[in-house]
């Protein structure tokens, strides 16, 4: 029997929450990267900031 060469997709869902406390103004730099490679492919990525002040 051939071999077949069948491309595997999957689909993920992947969430992280970052919680800062911070005591006096500030300046906030992030770099915040999906790796890239030939095997994976992103469909959607998104970040929302919620910034709450006292």
């Amino acid at each position: 029997m051939p071999k077949i060469n069948q491309k595997l997709t999957r689909k993920f869902a992947l969430g992280c929450q970052l919680d800062y406390t911070i005591a006096q103004p500030s300046t906030l730099i992030w770099n915040i990267q999906i790796a890239s490679t030939k095997n994976q492919q992103i469909v959607r990525e998104e970040l929302k900031l919620n910034p709450r002040s006292r």
